[in-house]
């Protein structure tokens, strides 16, 4: 609840156009990495960039919004080498960084925020005691109020740990695997004709 009421007031100080800080700062340092390669135009949206410093080569897919080294897709918005395309043709850089890295995106998520259990709570509704039926109560140690106290027990929602006891025989020290993770069964070979499928014991092959 108060991490949510942070980031509100955070996105509320931002900006209103543009992408959230965190976001503008690593592009900033993405452009300035980007000129330490080479790009050259292979065939429509597809480039091929290449480091200076190493000679790799990678593969840059603008419409694809994609790169051989696999940052593009996974962080949102280009890479170093997705930038080096950019510059070099003159694009937008803000073109091709997802859209929920804006500020707008940014106060969506938090808007809402969360609520303690007591606020759903409809205050006119909850139970009102009175002090002069309280008065009237049986005594304490009367039947009837042994009666009120196991049921009262009865009715408590507190979370209890679970009644368990050790199981009989030996702990396994493996555990129970998944059917997708099970390991291959061992062939049976026997130990006396060496053909598998059975042991010593049942073997009938002659010798």
């Amino acid at each position: 609840m108060g991490w949510f009421a942070e980031r509100r007031e955070e996105g509320a100080r931002m900006q209103d156009e543009g992408f959230v800080p965190k976001v503008s700062n690593q592009l900033r340092l993405i452009l300035n990495r980007a000129r330490d390669y080479v790009s050259l135009s292979a065939i429509g949206s597809i480039f091929e960039v290449k480091s200076r410093k190493t000679g790799r080569q990678y593969v840059v897919d603008l419409a694809k919004k994609s790169c051989t080294c696999f940052a593009f897709q996974a962080a949102g918005y280009p890479c170093h080498h997705a930038a080096r395309v950019l510059l070099d043709h003159e694009y937008k850089i803000e073109d091709y960084v997802d859209s929920y890295f804006k500020v707008t995106e940014y106060r969506k998520t938090y808007e809402n925020g969360i609520l303690p259990p007591a606020a759903a709570l409809d205050l006119d509704t909850l139970p009102v005691f009175d002090p002069m039926e309280d008065a009237m109560s049986p005594a304490p140690g009367s039947e009837s109020d042994n009666d009120e106290s196991h049921e009262a027990n009865d009715n408590n929602d507190a979370l209890l740990p679970p009644n368990t006891r050790r199981p009989a025989g030996r702990p396994k020290k493996r555990r129970i695997r998944h059917e997708v993770e099970m390991e291959p069964q061992r062939i049976l070979k026997c130990g006396r004709c060496r053909a598998p499928g059975h042991n010593r014991a049942t073997c009938t092959n002659p010798i």
